[in-house]
């Protein structure tokens, strides 16, 4: 708390507070390093009243305990139902509003012991696998979302790359603050805004024909106690503008050998000075329900402040959103990088990390080829055909502060001013 705003080692933002989800998620965070888990999956999803979806993500034997947590950023527990399914197909959380949907409950080997916690829109599940058989731990896991939803009738098939867009960057698409000005019931969901196709990466999902509900967002957050770690890490802390904006996807692999097969990253920066714009702003320009009485921290409300300037100008709050390549080079990990870092702000980065781990071989053994070309995207190359590997995948995201140059201030010696004077 005391380091908000500041680069904060072993956790994936730099900046905090902006909306719910990135609060959320801050904490979710902060508590998951705190007791040894590493993020895995942590992507944020609009659905429409009575919509569900499922999200997917996945286990190997290197996981020894996943800590996952659910937020519905209305905050009424009512609204929301989830189910979590196994590999092996059997239900291991549900609340029981929506009975066995996709899974089953006959299996009778050794189980992953599940504590669940609900509470004002929020589900926090702590697996353990426990001893629990290969087949009801390793593979992929289906977590069920439903939102105000009375039966299974529209299911939301979200894009992998709507689910890469960070939530500290805001809405995905439409306004990032006048959304404040407006009630409640007027504002347009982001997926119901017109917009043209920025990348290959920006895919809304398709309609159910609910667009006219009340729209929500969730927020969701896997962790995983695991000796399969993967992480985002900058070559700086801190950015400064016109510089290359370069991040590594860093791997701990404590047991077993890991071959990567896909990683897609996308990055949604700044397209305006914000800082500068407030710094102008007029006292006439602040509305009256912006001040904060009694506030010894801030005069006024800066989203409400910036809300007024978006309404007058919409292009403030436009953000610059591409899919960048992913880089590999020699034996070196893979590495992200921004070359246009010229105005000031937070950039936001998404990553997609997909691949295969062999719990049999450690990757000092000589059976192993860790070559990343076109030849050896099947994952069964990293040792031989008779290896029992297991795919997994990582989608996680990471927040850095590009700052202005400081001007240089030639400081001149009275002797140099004596030597010019004289000549």
């Amino acid at each position: 708390m005391v380091l908000k705003g500041k680069v904060i080692p072993d956790l994936t933002q730099v900046f905090h507070g902006e909306n719910a989800g990135v609060i959320d998620k801050f904490y979710s965070n902060a508590l998951a390093t705190a007791i040894g888990f590493t993020s895995v999956f942590d992507p944020v999803m609009e659905l429409f009243a009575g919509e569900h979806t499922h999200m997917e993500f996945s286990a190997t034997s290197a996981d020894e305990q996943l800590f996952l947590t659910a937020q519905g950023m209305d905050f009424q527990d009512p609204n929301w139902s989830f189910q979590l399914i196994g590999p092996d197909g059997n239900v291991a959380y549900s609340d029981g509003v929506h009975r066995s949907h996709g899974g089953t409950m006959g299996h009778c080997g050794r189980m992953p012991h599940v504590t669940a916690t609900r509470g004002k829109g929020r589900l926090s599940l702590m697996l353990q696998r426990d001893s629990a058989d290969t087949s009801s731990w390793v593979g992929a896991w289906r977590l069920m979302i439903a939102y105000r939803a009375k039966d299974m009738s529209a299911m939301v098939m979200p894009d992998l790359g709507e689910m890469m867009f960070p939530v500290a960057a805001g809405p995905v698409r439409g306004a990032r603050y006048a959304r404040l000005l407006q009630p409640m019931k007027q504002r347009l969901a982001a997926r119901s805004v017109p917009s043209k196709q920025r990348h290959s990466l920006d895919v809304r999902p398709g309609s159910t024909n609910s667009d006219s509900e009340q729209a929500c967002s969730v927020v969701v957050n896997v962790y995983a106690r695991t000796r399969l770690r993967f992480g985002l890490l900058p070559q700086t802390g801190i950015v400064t503008t016109g510089d290359t904006f370069e991040v590594k996807i860093v791997s701990d692999v404590l047991a077993g050998n890991v071959t990567h097969t896909r990683a897609f990253a996308r990055l949604v920066a700044p397209t305006v000075d914000i800082a500068a714009l407030v710094s102008h702003v007029k006292r006439s320009d602040i509305p009256a329900t912006a001040f904060l009485q009694g506030s010894k921290a801030l005069r006024f409300d800066p989203a409400r402040v910036l809300a007024v300037l978006e309404k007058k100008d919409p292009k403030l709050a436009h953000m610059r959103d591409e899919q960048v390549q992913v880089y590999k080079h020699c034996d070196e990990p893979l590495s992200v990088r921004a070359d246009k870092t010229n105005i000031p702000g937070v950039y936001h980065l998404g990553v997609y990390l997909e691949g295969a781990y062999c719990p049999e071989h450690n990757g000092s053994q000589g059976d192993h080829d860790h070559s990343h070309d076109a030849k050896h995207d099947d994952a069964a190359s990293c040792c031989s055909h008779a290896c029992r590997y297991e795919r997994f995948t990582r989608l996680i995201n990471l927040s850095v502060a590009a700052v202005k140059k400081k001007k240089s201030k030639t400081v001149k010696s009275r002797a140099t001013k004596g030597v010019k004077k004289r000549s």
